[in-house]
């Protein structure tokens, strides 16, 4: 203790240790956190598909406020910024048209970022489609074929967007499929329709916009079948 004019003093405390850096070298991996990102874009496109607009919310937030540590690296930064902005300015989708507009623009940003830093997930080698003599088959056939069309938009693959869009095609007249619902026909046409441009866009933005456009028409159909329900 220090005695002066002014009575006992304690003496003067030790300099605080300068915090280190927690949020930046605790954050997962890059590699893990891009892995986390797929997996929260195909759950915000599998809720646009449900019609559930609400679901679409969460995964878009999560990415929009994901951090990343030390190790993304330099060539990935302005795709990840692109890909963080578009989420959230997305997260709060007024109608689900917009929520797959946001599924699809992200899908592209990912593309994007694949194509200029040659990485991406890698692409198994796919069975064949459902067969679609029946409307469940049409549905899972379509189903199958929209999975093919996302995993060739985000790889991408062009072998893969290729299979997604000839499933969705289809072999033969949805309306003379088995057990086939009248009114659920001309949806399940549109959806049909939409595969033909998916096989003939070739520029990713083109691809997205009929991505997006095929979300929505699978969402009107399964909002169609809750309501008849």
């Amino acid at each position: 203790m220090i005695v002066g004019c002014g009575g006992v003093q304690s003496e003067p405390a030790a300099p605080a240790p300068e915090a280190e850096p927690v949020a930046e070298a605790d954050a997962p991996p890059a590699s893990d956190r891009m892995q986390q990102h797929f997996t929260d874009v195909g759950i915000a496109r599998d809720a646009v598909i449900q019609g559930d607009l609400e679901a679409v919310r969460a995964p878009l937030a999560r990415i929009a406020a994901a951090e990343y540590g030390f190790d993304l690296p330099a060539d990935w930064l302005q795709w990840v910024e692109e890909m963080q902005q578009s989420a959230g300015g997305y997260a709060d989708s007024a109608d689900l048209l917009a929520a797959a507009n946001a599924v699809a623009s992200l899908t592209e940003s990912c593309a994007d970022c694949h194509r200029t830093t040659l990485g991406g997930p890698a692409i198994a080698e796919e069975t064949e489609p459902p067969h679609n003599e029946d409307l469940v088959g049409w549905m899972t056939t379509h189903a199958w074929g929209t999975e093919q069309l996302w995993i060739g938009l985000t790889a991408p693959s062009h072998e893969a967007w290729a299979r997604g869009a000839a499933a969705i095609i289809g072999d033969g007249a949805i309306s003379e499929a088995e057990g086939m619902n009248e009114a659920l026909a001309p949806q399940l046409e549109a959806v049909q329709a939409l595969g033909v441009r998916a096989r003939e866009a070739g520029q990713p933005a083109e691809m997205a916009a009929v991505y997006a456009e095929i979300l929505t028409s699978c969402a009107d159909c399964h909002t169609a079948l809750d309501g008849r329900r």
